[in-house]
């Protein structure tokens, strides 16, 4: 005890005064000297006793100081804020090391930072340029540990760092300034802009079956008016486009495992079925700049109706004969390679000299040829007919002509 109390008139005291120190040299003094005695005849003892009384009567009671782990740190039971309700400032700059769950407005801290307040705004982070909250997992491999939120330019920002945290690579951006979202770019251009042709964008569904449950729904005033979602029945799963009809969002397209394509079907049993079984019209219209032609099956083909307004025409006269035409055209018997089929009919590069007009190059590199018009066929037909009624008047004639020239000759042999 004696070099703890020679500690006391050193500036520098070699050793750190410990409150059991103390109170044992107290309790030794006061039971060696009376009390009056000593307070009167032995200075050092008055200053111990006052020592003493303003240790005991202390706030904040400190054990020592600890170098866990790499700077000291002090342990304290309590930390009260002062009288004129100023901040109060750590001034370390190794940082402040807490064992146990900090609060902050909060008295019973769950966690290990546990911030509570009456306010809108819980926390500010605040920086010169680009603030960013890190995230890490200490046992994620190299260059995977960090993962933060950063905020630059009016873009909120998910980003990953590598461990020495030399820039960061956004993944998913919110433009605050625009309110666009983008996953895969920073600079989203719509309200949902996800990917950025780098691969595969959207994954919507799981490993986990969920029939009819995977879909993307539009709505309109709060009414659904579109979707495009799961159809997934007992061995067939389909995409089906579900739009409002003014009462309800009912099917009107799918396409089933196989590829096939079925508008007003259910179950389509080619390639594209077309289907509208509440009326007999409007099950099929094509059109281009040139017109519209509309397809109508019925229990005997498939008939076509297509545009012929005359307010649709100009410099109308009457047709050129096509006869001629038709009758030059070179068809040939042939076999198609890929199917084995044997069929009639032309032969492109022989067309290319007399009939250019009805070859053209496809976007497959071969040669096609257009069909002719019905109605090119009809012309054909009505010059056969004119030429066949100009063969049966003059037939008609040579008959009157042979029977009169046979009653004369009877005459003649009478």
């Amino acid at each position: 005890m004696k070099k703890e109390a020679k500690n006391l008139n050193k500036t520098k005291p070699k050793r750190r005064i410990s409150l059991k120190s103390v109170f044992n040299f107290l309790k030794s003094s006061m039971q060696d000297y009376d009390i009056a005695a000593a307070l009167k005849s032995n200075s050092k003892c008055i200053f111990m006793f006052v020592l003493f009384l303003l240790l005991s009567s202390a706030f904040v009671f400190a054990d020592g100081w600890t170098n866990e782990p790499s700077h000291q740190t002090l342990f304290t039971d309590t930390i009260t804020s002062k009288t004129d309700a100023s901040p109060i400032s750590i001034a370390d700059a190794q940082g402040l090391y807490v064992t146990g769950n900090v609060g902050i407005g909060v008295a019973g801290p769950e966690k290990a930072l546990h911030v509570k307040t009456t306010a809108d705004k819980v926390a500010v982070f605040e920086d010169d340029d680009n603030p960013i909250i890190v995230l890490k997992d200490a046992n994620a491999g190299v260059n995977a540990k960090h993962g933060g939120l950063l905020f630059n330019t009016q873009k909120l920002q998910f980003v990953s760092m590598p461990d020495d945290f030399t820039g960061s690579t956004p993944y998913m951006t919110i433009d605050t300034s625009s309110g666009n979202v983008g996953i895969g770019t920073a600079n989203p251009n719509a309200r949902l802009q996800v990917g950025n042709g780098d691969g595969e964008t959207l994954q919507i569904g799981g490993t986990t079956s969920a029939p009819s449950g995977h879909k993307i729904t539009f709505f309109s005033s709060n009414i659904e008016v579109g979707r495009i979602g799961l159809i997934d029945t007992v061995g067939s799963t389909a995409i089906g486009l579900f739009t409002y009809n003014g009462v309800s969002t009912t099917e009107k397209m799918r396409v089933d495992k196989n590829g096939n394509v079925g508008i007003g079907a259910t179950s389509p049993g080619s390639r594209l079925e077309v289907e509208n079984t509440a009326s007999a019209d409007d099950v099929l219209l094509l059109e281009d700049s040139s017109g519209l032609c509309e397809a109508q099956p019925t229990t005997t083909g498939l008939t076509w109706s297509c545009s012929s307004d005359i307010r649709l025409k100009s410099n109308i006269r009457n047709a050129s004969s096509v006869l001629g035409y038709i009758a030059g055209i070179p068809l040939k018997d042939y076999t198609v390679i890929k199917t084995g089929e044997n069929v009639t009919g032309p032969i492109a590069q022989e067309l290319l000299g007399e009939y250019p007009e009805l070859v053209r190059l496809g976007d497959d590199g071969y040669y096609q040829v257009s069909e002719l018009s019905q109605w090119t066929l009809v012309k054909a037909i009505q010059e056969l007919k004119q030429g066949n009624d100009k063969l049966k008047s003059e037939n008609s004639q040579l008959k009157t002509k042979l029977s009169n020239l046979e009653s004369r000759i009877a005459k003649l042999e009478g």
